[in-house]
C-alpha cells in the first residue's frame, strides 16, 4: 500500500500565495481605474457648469459622481460669466487625469485642462475623492 502525504505540498503553498498575490494587485488596479473614472466623469461635468452649461445631465453627473454635501454646495452656487463673455470664450476640456496620491481612506486626482479655443494657456485642479458606500465620491477640488 502506498502512504498518503498529509498536510500541503510546498508547491500547492506557494501557488495559493502567488494567486492572493495576483487577486490583490487586481483588486488594486481596479480601485485605481475606478478612482480615475469617477474623476474623469466629474471634471468633465464640472468643466461644462463652470461655463453656466447647467442642464440636467451636467447636474446628475455631479450629484452622482461627489458626495452629497459637496454636489449641494457646487450646484447652489450657479457660475456666471462676465458680462460680454460667451461660454465657447471661456469653455475648457479636460485632456487627462493622472492619480497623485491614492490612500486607503482618500485619493488625489489632477485633472489637466485646455482651452477648446485660443485663449488663456492649459491649466489644472486637483480633485479630492474619498469612498462612501463603496464607491468613490469627489469631496472637494483645488484650482492649481
Amino acid at each position: 500500500p502506498t502512504r498518503q502525504r498529509r498536510g500541503d505540498p510546498q508547491g500547492a503553498v506557494e501557488a495559493g500565495v502567488h494567486h492572493e498575490q495576483r487577486w490583490r494587485a487586481a483588486i488594486e488596479r481596479h480601485r485605481h481605474q475606478a478612482v480615475l473614472a469617477v474623476a474623469r466623469r466629474f471634471a468633465v461635468a464640472d468643466m461644462s457648469y463652470e461655463v453656466d452649461e447647467v442642464g440636467p445631465a451636467v447636474r446628475r453627473t455631479i450629484a452622482r459622481t461627489c458626495t452629497a454635501a459637496f454636489a449641494t454646495e457646487l450646484l447652489s452656487h450657479r457660475p456666471t460669466l462676465p458680462p460680454g463673455v460667451s461660454a465657447d470664450q471661456v469653455s475648457q476640456q479636460v485632456v487627462g487625469v493622472t492619480a497623485l496620491e491614492r490612500l486607503r481612506d482618500q485619493a488625489v486626482v489632477l485633472a489637466g485642462v485646455r482651452s477648446a479655443r485660443r485663449g488663456p494657456p492649459p491649466g489644472a485642479f486637483e480633485i479630492r475623492l474619498i469612498p462612501r458606500a463603496g464607491r468613490w465620491r469627489v469631496a472637494a477640488i483645488t484650482v492649481v
